[in-house]
C-alpha cells in the first residue's frame, strides 16, 4: 500500500476516497476515528488515505489535484445576495440571512 495524501479534516478524506473509488482506485482511509485521541497523539498523525496499488498513483494524483483545485474555487467564491445585500462565501446556493435562493 502507498500513502497518497494527508489531511485533519474527515469530509475531506471521505469525499476524496469517494471520487476515487469512482474513478476505479481502490483506496482506504486510516486514522478517520482518531479525533477522541487528540492531545495524546503525536501533532503529526493525521487522517490518511492509502492506495492498494502503487500503480494507480498517477491517476489518485489528478484526483487529488482536481479535488484540491475544485476546495481553493469554493474558498474564494464570493456573491452578494440580490434580495438583502448580503455579502454570501463559499458555494452556498441559498442566502443564509434572508433565505432567498442564490442563482450562479
Amino acid at each position: 500500500m502507498l500513502k497518497i495524501y494527508e489531511t485533519g479534516n474527515p469530509l475531506d478524506a471521505q469525499l476524496l476516497c469517494d471520487r476515487m473509488r469512482d474513478s476505479s482506485i481502490e483506496v482506504e482511509i486510516h486514522g478517520l476515528f482518531l479525533a477522541g485521541a487528540v492531545g495524546e497523539l503525536p501533532a503529526d498523525t493525521g487522517i490518511t488515505l492509502w492506495l492498494h496499488d502503487a500503480g494507480d498513483e498517477s491517476r489518485a494524483r489528478d484526483v487529488i489535484s482536481s479535488f484540491e483545485s475544485e476546495r481553493r474555487e469554493q474558498r474564494l467564491h464570493k456573491q452578494t445576495c440580490p434580495q438583502c445585500d448580503e455579502l454570501i462565501e463559499g458555494n452556498f446556493q441559498v442566502c443564509w440571512n434572508c433565505g432567498n435562493s442564490l442563482s450562479r
